[in-house]
Formats: C-alpha cells, sequence, structure tokens
C-alpha cells in the first residue's frame, strides 16, 4: 500500500512538475523567433551579418538546454525528499553547484561540439590518420574521454541529490546492491 502511496503522491507532484519541461523551452523557442524577426533573420538582403544566425540561434538552444535540464534535476530532488513540494525549496550550498555544475557540463559539451570538435578532430586526423568511418564520430569519442576521468564525481553528485549518499572512492555494483 505504501508503494502506491508513493506513486500516487508522485503522479500528483509530477502532474504540476512537468509542464515546466515544456512551457520553458517554448517560452524561450518563441523568444528566439522574436528577436530572429526583429533582427531580420528572415528577410531577404539587411539581415543578420553572414555566420551570426548560428551565433544566434547556438545561443537560444543553450538556455533551452539549461531549461530542461534544471526541471530535471528538481525532479530527483522531489524524489529524493518523497515527493514533499515544501523541500524543494531553499536549494542547500551543495544543490546550487549541482544546479551550476550539471547545465554548465552540458554547455561546455554543446560548446565544444559545435565550436571545437572540427578542428579537434582535423589535428588528430592529421597526426594519426583516422579511418574515414570514424571520423564523424570522433566528437562523440573526444567527449567521452573527460566523461570518463569525470564519471565517479559525476555520478555521486547526481546519486547524493537523489537522496543516495555513497562513502568511499570508489564505485561498483556492489554499492548499489545495498540500496
Amino acid at each position: 500500500m505504501n508503494i502506491l502511496k508513493d506513486l500516487g503522491k508522485g503522479f500528483y507532484t509530477l502532474l504540476f512538475i512537468a509542464p515546466l519541461f515544456w512551457i520553458i523551452p517554448a517560452l524561450i523557442e518563441g523568444l528566439q523567433h522574436f528577436v530572429e524577426v526583429q533582427l531580420g533573420m528572415f528577410t531577404i538582403g539587411d539581415g543578420v551579418q553572414d555566420g551570426k544566425e548560428k551565433a544566434i540561434r547556438l545561443l537560444f538552444g543553450y538556455f533551452k538546454v539549461i531549461s530542461i535540464t534544471i526541471p530535471a534535476l528538481l525532479i530527483l530532488k522531489l524524489a529524493a525528499n518523497q515527493w514533499d513540494k515544501r523541500q524543494l525549496f531553499p536549494l542547500t550550498s551543495f544543490e546550487k553547484k549541482v544546479f551550476i555544475a550539471v547545465p554548465l557540463s552540458l554547455l561546455l559539451a554543446l560548446i565544444f561540439v559545435f565550436y571545437f570538435s572540427a578542428p579537434v578532430v582535423a589535428w588528430l586526423n592529421s597526426l594519426l590518420n583516422i579511418p574515414q568511418g570514424l571520423l564523424p564520430f570522433m566528437p562523440v569519442i573526444l567527449l567521452l574521454i573527460p566523461m570518463a576521468l569525470l564519471r565517479q564525481p559525476f555520478l555521486k553528485m547526481l546519486l547524493r541529490l537523489s537522496g543516495i549518499n555513497i562513502e568511499g572512492n570508489s564505485l561498483s555494483a556492489l554499492i548499489f546492491l545495498k540500496y
């Protein structure tokens, strides 16, 4: 019976939180189109300078990523607090760090993929002669390197946000069997 109560409480809470996943990105999308029209990006001739369209659209894309990430982290916190909306705010100092670190790492990954991956892959290809079939996947492979290095602290941070504290230095499957 306790499981049904928790499920109902979670569903009721998500009913009010879930619109954040689409309302805020939709508002940002509307603002993006408003700015694009005001800057003349849809007119022929006197529009935005060549190359600026991509930067403007990527900037709004970054805001959309943040607007989806923050509600996802809030839902993790809600689940950790047994769906009690009263414990959602204020954020602790640890949670503030998480709410900055997660979107920032996603934004850095996007910035790398859109701006720096092509020259880095070309440079690596000149050094290592990477097979042509592998070249399109190199940005993702390059992103896996820092992810592999930072996997443990990042995962511990997200687990702690969701209410699971893991002591010790290593993450293994045996640790998760305790929970």
